[in-house]
């Protein structure tokens, strides 16, 4: 089994390489960058760990050169973004060489386009996964188990946490000049509108909208919506009739801080990356403004870290039923590589339907999220935890 890492010495496909020698230790993993001596460090730590592992210097723009490196792989793990920029084309040639698809991407829009081309993977025989990561990725395993059971589904909330003082959770501690083109893309889903669910149609919002949840055994806090894939892939995945909204946690002084940055950005007055660098160098001056305002905004309160809850009927009542994780790596390198790595692993040696999937249509809560909660080094009981709430009338949800 040969495996192509585009993008295979950045922070997040490193982590992924890593993982996936220990979990299936391929015959041979082909690290390929832009940056040749990046990709020629990661090939030797991936030899020095025993894994067999060689570098090639590729620009993904090259298509010929893509495609006759994709021509000998078997898989191909996707982690170059933007993914706005680099998904689709990525995905044609995997379909075009007949490679198995492995990506992380997080952006709606490109999300849309890939399952565009399930037509086309499908007769080329292609199974690619998109969205493998953590939130999409790991998010839609625990969909998967919050939908479980529901004669219907009506609404989906799903929530990630940015910062929680109640979990002492904080995504910035873990920041390095690798993860910024992660904390740009997060402001590129916090400005203008995004993509959610309303009745079951797509509808552009307003982000960092607050949205409140108190629900019984789960917590109660406030989640501010952000463009996410999971809207777009939950709908046809669970046949959501209602609502769908991804919402980011945060505490009241950070969604304070990220609505000033946000405004700054919508007006003009900086760029994302402008914003990316204030909100890493803690700026005084839009912390100072962010204390001043904090009072105005709702904080995580008590939610965990993750979590999907899902409102519908089982046997004639309406319930809400969720799936949450209470612990999970900081660094944003771990926390997305290694499910994408699971995904890649669990999949070897596996026939899997043809076609562009998010990984809630052809992953396995088990042994997937088993193998996350070793490798992310948290214990199973805090990876994963359900429950559920039975209401007086149909009609009640998140």
């Amino acid at each position: 089994m040969r495996v192509v890492a585009l993008g295979g010495s950045g922070a997040m496909g490193r982590q992924a390489l890593t993982t996936l020698s220990r979990i299936a230790s391929p015959d041979e993993i082909v690290v390929a960058d832009r940056n040749g001596r990046a990709a020629e460090e990661t090939a030797r730590h991936l030899l020095d760990a025993g894994q067999t592992a060689r570098a090639v210097e590729l620009d993904v723009t090259d298509t010929p050169a893509l495609l006759r490196l994709l021509e000998d792989a078997d898989v191909v793990l996707n982690t170059v973004g933007p993914f706005f920029k680099f998904g689709v084309p990525i995905l044609r040639a995997a379909i075009a060489s007949r490679t198995r698809y492995y990506d992380i991407c997080d952006d709606p829009e490109p999300t849309a386009e890939m399952l565009g081309l399930h037509a086309e993977a499908e007769a080329a025989g292609v199974t690619a996964v998109i969205g493998a990561g953590a939130s999409p990725g790991f998010m839609n395993i625990l969909g998967r188990l919050a939908t479980g059971g529901l004669d219907e589904v009506h609404d989906i909330a799903t929530a990630w946490s940015f910062n929680s003082s109640y979990q002492d959770w904080d995504l910035l501690r873990s920041f390095n000049g690798q993860s910024e083109a992660a904390l740009e893309h997060f402001f590129e889903q916090v400005t203008g509108t995004v993509t959610t669910l309303e009745e079951g149609v797509f509808v552009e919002s307003t982000p960092l909208e607050p949205v409140e949840i108190d629900i019984p055994g789960l917590g109660q806090g406030t989640g501010y919506v952000v463009g996410h894939p999971e809207p777009i892939t939950f709908r046809d995945s669970f046949s959501v009739t209602g609502g769908c909204r991804s919402l980011c946690l945060m505490t009241a002084d950070r969604a304070a801080e990220f609505s000033i940055l946000a405004g700054k950005i919508e007006s003009g007055e900086i760029s994302v990356a402008e914003a990316t660098r204030l909100l890493v160098d803690r700026d005084t001056e839009i912390g100072r403004r962010a204390q001043a305002e904090a009072p105005r905004f709702r904080g995580v309160g008590d939610l965990p870290i993750y979590f999907v809850a899902a409102t519908g009927t089982r046997d004639g009542q309406s319930v809400t039923q969720f799936a949450a994780t209470r612990n999970k790596p900081e660094p944003m390198a771990i926390g997305t590589g290694v499910p994408l790595a699971v995904a890649a692993a669990t999949g070897m040696g596996q026939v899997l339907p043809a076609g562009v999937f998010p990984p809630e249509r052809v992953l396995n809560p088990e042994p997937f999220l088993t193998l996350v909660a070793e490798h992310w080094g948290v214990p199973r009981s805090e990876l994963l935890y359900q429950g559920s709430v039975t209401h007086e009338r149909v009609g009640t949800g998140v």
